[in-house]
């Protein structure tokens, strides 16, 4: 009887097991032109592309949700989802998710209105200017320690469109993002002759799958990382 009672419970977890493998795995992705994008009929984007083809290789279901960077990290924190598409992988960050190997190095950059260029390495010209950047989005050592060192005030701003709208009218002085996407809202409202890069940039960032760990996010990263080498995907950032 008791062997009877220990080969059912054995059928039973491998059963589960089995279940869990093949539960839809839920990715939290804000728009982000040109990684992702939503204002197609399907969800399309560099990074929508990528992730499919690592999700199709290790042969598991995928669901991409809409979400806004802050709220996706939220949503990831409190088990809400199952992870996020697009996320520099910092050490706050790694204690509740686990990270791929970068799949995008997102070059970012500061911006100013055309004609307002200054060297962004003296901090006397930081002083008493307004950063824009986009809601919850991490911007660099650099960037923080100019916040913290209250060397600028900063601004955050839901879209990159309404980021720029407010530099171009004067609203803030600077505005720190994604070159590829920055470039794209320039070119989409017109405007690449009113806008100016700083140089040389500010930082190149790894840009990762980032899983819920508490879902079982290390063991599937472990996959993804495979996949990743297989279908070479990864990008180097150093």
């Amino acid at each position: 009887m008791k062997k009877i009672i220990f080969i059912c419970t054995l059928m039973f977890s491998y059963g589960d097991t089995s279940a869990r493998a093949q539960t839809t795995i839920e990715i939290g992705a804000n728009q982000w032109f040109p990684y992702v994008n939503y204002e197609t009929e399907q969800t399309t984007g560099l990074a929508v592309q990528k992730i499919k083809l690592i999700f199709k290789e290790i042969g598991h279901p995928l669901r991409i949700k809409k979400l806004p960077f802050k709220r996706a990290l939220l949503s990831a924190q409190n088990n809400l989802i199952d992870g996020i598409l697009l996320a520099n992988p910092t050490e706050e960050r790694k204690n509740y998710l686990a990270f791929s190997k970068p799949i995008f190095c997102d070059r970012r950059s500061l911006y100013v209105r055309k004609g307002k260029y200054f060297d962004w390495h003296k901090k006397e010209n930081l002083k008493g200017k307004i950063l824009g950047r986009g809601i919850g989005f991490y911007s660099g050592p650099v960037v923080e320690k100019w916040v913290d060192d209250k060397l600028m005030r900063v601004l955050e701003v839901p879209t990159t469109e309404r980021l720029m709208h407010l530099l171009i009218v004067d609203r803030i002085d600077v505005i720190t993002f994604s070159d590829l996407e920055v470039d794209h809202i320039l070119q989409k409202l017109k405007a690449t002759d009113q806008v100016e890069r700083l140089e040389p940039p500010l930082r190149h960032t790894p840009l990762s799958i980032g899983l819920v760990r508490e879902h079982g996010g290390e063991l599937m990263i472990q996959k993804i990382n495979t996949a990743i080498d297989k279908l070479n995907l990864a990008e180097n950032c150093k």
